[in-house]
């Protein structure tokens, strides 16, 4: 209920405001409605002057146009640069007065696809850079080997094009360039970056040559790149930056005498080859600001070696990819959470690793991190012993996310009894039981043995009516219901992996009484 009179006020001759027209609760239903019911948000738009606010800035935040031969065709992509055109601004320089009522132009993000970039669409490229240039607020650029225009034109002969509301920034280049070749790659990004004075996001990926046939025509791109991060409007502004090339130590030294503040930092290391004190001079300088930092795509050919200043800043740690196969690796140097990460709340390890696991290094500290309250680890990583640790080293742990094996499915029980204090928790992959003869396993959900589970549905029991008292004697090991302050429990794989019963809906699942989120998918229960 919202209270919209305050106590020992008269409102005489005034209506109080309706509920349906306060800004924050039209935005709380419009989000539900869209999310939940696939709701046009465009039709939302013609209630009345507050939803028409709300809805179109909503529809800005979401909807994207992606213009190429599988999407929004050119043709269309022309009627919407006139529809622009035509589109009546906030102020109308004519008359000097403010046009009313306003209509917001609702497309502000683009994704321009590989197929637009061909020598017969280059007016349209020009126009659609002259048109949007004053409402642009991210742009997406995918170019492959099916975009032949050599040079992308944004300004027209008679006006510059400048993009003051441009903040997200992705350019995604996936041309291979001989060495016969010129190598334009990157121009557009650097024009576009120096006409875009108030970019916050980032984000900047180059086609790799693991063969080594581009070794000279990638130092041509990696001076486009370093003079890119020289402007000083981009190291004010610059908040999130997600590099996905070859990172060599001239790159590494370059983004460290920009003097970069941003807060989340995304690196993809494959085919990376740089030493240990580039790497940790670069961090240095972003210590003091760096919130989150990501670490992805370690697989072949990378040959890295990552050693961590103290990161006072930092938050969030995750580390993405596979070191099963790799001819090469990248390899972490010691590591102390006190000394390193001070400040670190989540920790998450998506590695596909080999059976020698030397992850664990993460998980040898002897003292207590009370900081960690979220951490998610791969299947390799989650037997009864690792999970044991995890619950001595991490006491004030909320959010864990795992996978398990056959092998690990009893690391369940070490975490009902270990990790009481979880809030949430998270099983990605369930392991398949279907080749076993018993398949139930109400027995490690509930606490209660295989036998006593049996006599309950041999005896014909009323199970809802259990007491307490007699679920403490039924039981043997722990359950769900140890995890006393469990808010959400995700188990989606389950349904297909595995089969529960109304013993563990009604022993379990309705025991827990702070118990918000459930997802199980469908079983044996009533």
């Amino acid at each position: 209920m919202v209270v919209l009179q305050e106590d020992g006020e008269d409102y005489v001759g005034q209506l109080p405001i309706h509920p349906l027209l306060i800004d924050h609760v039209v935005k709380k239903i419009l989000e539900y409605a869209v999310s939940s019911h696939d709701v046009n948000l465009l039709s939302c738009r013609r209630v009345c002057k507050v939803w028409n606010q709300i809805a179109t800035a909503l529809y800005k935040s979401q909807q994207q146009v992606e213009v190429g031969n599988y999407s929004t065709s050119v043709p269309r992509f022309r009627r919407l640069i006139k529809l622009k055109k035509t589109c009546p601004n906030y102020f109308n320089k004519k008359s000097t007065k403010i046009c009313s009522p306003p209509w917001l132009f609702p497309f502000v993000k683009f994704r321009l696809c590989q197929e637009v970039f061909q020598p017969i669409y280059t007016s349209v490229i020009t126009d659609f850079f002259q048109t949007f240039q004053d409402t642009l607020e991210a742009l997406d650029i995918w170019l492959d080997l099916r975009s032949s225009l050599v040079e992308v034109p944004i300004h027209s002969k008679s006006k510059l094009s400048t993009f003051p509301n441009l903040k997200t920034l992705v350019y995604d280049d996936r041309r291979v360039i001989l060495q016969s070749s010129e190598d334009n790659r990157g121009s557009l990004l650097k024009i576009l970056v120096e006409h875009a004075p108030n970019i916050r996001n980032l984000s900047i990926r180059f086609q790799r040559d693991f063969r080594g046939s581009l070794e000279c025509a990638s130092e041509t791109v990696l001076n486009r790149i370093r003079n890119i991060f020289t402007r000083v409007d981009l190291q004010k502004n610059l908040k999130f930056l997600k590099l996905d090339l070859h990172i060599n130590d001239q790159l590494l030294n370059s983004l460290k005498c920009s003097s970069l503040r941003v807060e989340t930092l995304e690196l993809a290391l494959r085919g990376s080859h740089f030493s240990f004190p580039a790497f940790q001079n670069f961090m240095e300088s972003l210590q003091l600001n760096l919130n989150k930092l990501k670490i992805c795509y370690i697989e072949r050919d990378s040959n890295c070696l990552l050693v961590f200043p103290v990161m006072t800043a930092l938050r969030e740690l995750e580390i993405e990819g596979t070191d099963a196969f790799a001819k090469h690796s990248v390899s972490f140097g010691d590591l102390t959470y006190q000394e390193n990460f001070p400040q670190l709340q989540a920790l998450r390890i998506c590695i596909w690793a080999s059976v020698n696991l030397r992850w664990g290094q993460f998980f040898q500290s002897k003292q207590p991190i009370w900081t960690i309250t979220e951490l998610k680890l791969p299947g390799e990583l989650c037997d009864s012993s690792m999970m044991a640790c995890v619950a001595k080293m991490f006491p004030n742990l909320k959010k864990l996310q795992i996978s398990l094996y056959s092998m690990t499915l009893d690391s369940l029980q070490t975490i009902f009894e270990g990790m009481t204090q979880l809030e949430d928790l998270t099983v990605t992959k369930f392991p398949s039981l279907w080749d076993r003869n018993e398949t139930n396993i109400d027995h490690i959900l509930t606490g209660i043995s295989i036998s006593d589970c049996g006599k309950l549905i041999e005896d014909n029991v009323v199970i809802e009516k259990i007491s307490d008292d007699k679920l403490a004697l039924l039981k043997t090991s722990p359950g769900l219901i140890d995890l006393k302050r469990l808010k959400r429990l995700c188990m989606p794989d389950l349904q297909y992996q595995a089969s529960y019963s109304d013993i563990t809906g009604y022993l379990a699942f309705c025991r827990m009484q702070s118990l918000k989120y459930l997802n199980v998918g469908r079983s044996y229960v009533s």
